[in-house]
């Protein structure tokens, strides 16, 4: 199999997208194998090797269970494209590369004797870069901390304003900045559709506060299923953390990092970095 090391996987779902069909297991052994973004070459016509973009490879082991057994061999035998997510005891994976999957029964050397499958997924070749993610930071992997569009505002966050003026600047370091140059509403300021189909898994949120940050309000999660129907909503004030656990039939989350039509008045300023979905509980740990 390769290098096996403790993968530190608390729980693994694969999901199939078209569909929203999941198979989650909370019983994941330690030992199995994690090469994510690793450079991959082909030998070109002179037999030389060149290179081919990332090569990304998990391997775990889960204890058996008919019914998830079942439908993984449905996709192999298929050849069913299909994605997955981790949820860690640090870090977690973002696989949002469909590929196929293998799954082999093997023989536990656990005590009972209990089935295992050893499911893998591998993608050779290509840019992993923006689809096969590993990381402490959930949000961080997903949409970074960047403005690289220059428009000031953090890329991957829905932002807009009514009535008012407000001045926005992300130049300075790591800090996103509202300024309420005269009263008015902030729309939103908020991430919708982040797919994590993981049922059971303690999150924490939150999010850096700036020096000149006056604006004390409500974060939010609201976990969706497939269908988008909310199952559940969390929120508690932007300076704390706001730990919530997924519900059953989780399939993606939208985030709030201000209510909906949150006024402002002339002065008040909106200063922000970093928002953080992991399980760690403070900003002095880990950024992303």
């Amino acid at each position: 199999m390769g290098n096996t090391i403790k993968t530190g996987i608390r729980k693994i779902a694969f999901y199939d997208p078209s569909t929203g069909t999941t198979v989650q297991f909370n019983d994941v052994l330690p030992e199995g194998e994690i090469l994510i973004k690793e450079p991959y070459s082909n030998p070109n016509s002179k037999g030389t090797q060149r290179f081919a973009g990332h090569m990304s490879r998990v391997v775990v082991n889960v204890k058996a269970d008919t019914t998830s057994e079942t439908q993984l061999e449905t996709w192999m035998e298929a050849e069913t494209d299909i994605r997955m997510v981790s949820y860690g005891i640090e870090q977690h994976i973002l696989w949002y590369e469909s590929v196929p999957i293998k799954v082999v029964r093997k023989t536990s050397a656990e005590p009972g004797n209990v089935g295992v499958l050893e499911i893998t997924m591998q993608k050779e070749g290509g840019d992993h870069s923006s689809s096969i993610m590993m990381g402490k930071n959930l949000l961080f992997m997903l949409l970074g901390w960047e403005d690289d569009d220059a428009d000031e505002q953090p890329d991957g966050w829905n932002i807009d304003f009514t009535g008012g003026s407000f001045t926005e600047d992300f130049s300075s370091g790591d800090d996103y900045k509202i300024t309420c140059d005269s009263d008015g509403a902030v729309d939103y300021v908020k991430k919708e559709t982040f797919i994590y189909p993981i049922a059971g898994a303690a999150l924490n949120m939150f999010i850096n506060l700036g020096g000149s940050n006056s604006e004390t309000a409500n974060i939010s999660c609201i976990q969706k299923s497939y269908a988008s129907a909310t199952l559940q909503t969390s929120s508690g004030t932007n300076a704390s953390v706001l730990s919530f656990t997924t519900p059953s039939n989780t399939y993606k989350l939208d985030f709030k990092l201000l209510p909906d039509d949150h006024n402002m008045t002339s002065g008040d300023i909106f200063e922000i970095s970093f928002p953080f979905l992991g399980v760690q509980s403070s900003a002095s740990e880990v950024n992303y």
